[in-house]
């Protein structure tokens, strides 16, 4: 498609009106220099509060899809910081980098143009930096070990890691802390160590848990008193198939031919550490 031509005899009445208000007279005249102070400073004026309005999150919660993650960051911890404190890098020339690539993410809303990308990212370490200082070594309570500046400086790690998600969705634990499910990412026992007193100064393993017949007991525990278990594997929700759905490795080959030559190494209690009777039962037809 064409590109209309410029009328140059429109341009050239343009610049007819200018020279008749930038006329000699009135260069010489206090009030027209004023006049025109008094409409650049309102221009001024009015790009600043632009700008200004835009900054708060009453702007942000025009937008239709914005309701649902304003709702929750009112009444999170973050409820008095602005959105672009957090999703803007600091600095002047950061913020008005920004704002064209606001005005597309408005232009996406109006159009309902899907095909344009999300300009709101997630906040940076140094969005963070600015309320909250990386020195902290343990959590409030104490019983955490967190280095953060080793999770950041040696490890890599963005704040968003591990501390997603916190201030535009409802956080079950109400609290700004990462799940167990997140520190076993990297605390695998490869990438990171995976003992409890890695992190935990109060957790240690139980005594009760070195027992040599834990594994066979431990279910009457359970049944007697599932809070007891909770204290530390209630991070999972379904803890017990997380050990009871994963097959030994004594199981993979030839188990069925040479089971007996274990159970009679290690006696019928190798076996009652996940089986009942029952299973005994449904080949020998009696209990061995």
């Amino acid at each position: 498609m064409a590109r209309e031509k410029k009328d140059p005899k429109k341009k050239g009445r343009i610049k007819e009106r200018l020279k008749k208000i930038f006329n000699k007279e009135n260069a010489k005249k206090p009030i027209f220099w004023g006049g025109v102070t008094g409409v650049v400073g309102l221009l001024m004026a009015l790009i600043v509060g632009m700008i200004a309005f835009t900054e708060q999150p009453v702007f942000c919660n025009t937008c239709h899809i914005m309701k649902g993650p304003y709702e929750v960051w009112e009444k999170s911890t973050h409820a008095r910081v602005r959105c672009t404190v957090c999703h803007v890098k600091p600095g002047l020339y950061e913020m008005l980098l920004h704002k064209p690539k606001g005005l597309l993410e408005v232009w996406a809303v109006i159009t309902r143009n899907p095909a344009k990308p999300a300009q709101v990212h997630p906040p940076d370490n140094e969005n963070c930096n600015l309320c909250h200082k990386a020195k902290r070594k343990v959590s409030t309570t104490g019983d955490l070990k967190m280095p953060h500046e080793a999770h950041i400086k040696l490890r890599g790690l963005k704040c968003v890691d591990c501390h997603r998600n916190l201030v535009h969705t409802v956080n079950p634990r109400k609290k700004n802390l990462p799940t167990m499910i997140t520190c076993y990412k990297c605390h695998d026992g490869k990438k990171a160590p995976n003992s409890c007193t890695a992190c935990h100064t109060e957790k240690a393993v139980p005594e009760d848990h070195k027992s040599a017949e834990w594994t066979v007991v431990h279910s009457s525990v359970q049944q007697g008193d599932p809070s007891y278990c909770e204290k530390c594997h209630g991070w999972v929700k379904d803890y017990c198939s997380e050990c009871h759905q994963r097959r030994p490795k004594s199981h993979m080959t030839k188990w069925r031919t040479n089971h007996q030559t274990k159970i009679a190494a290690d006696g019928k209690l190798s076996c009652a550490k996940c089986h009942q009777n029952e299973m005994c039962i449904r080949c020998h037809g009696i209990i061995p």
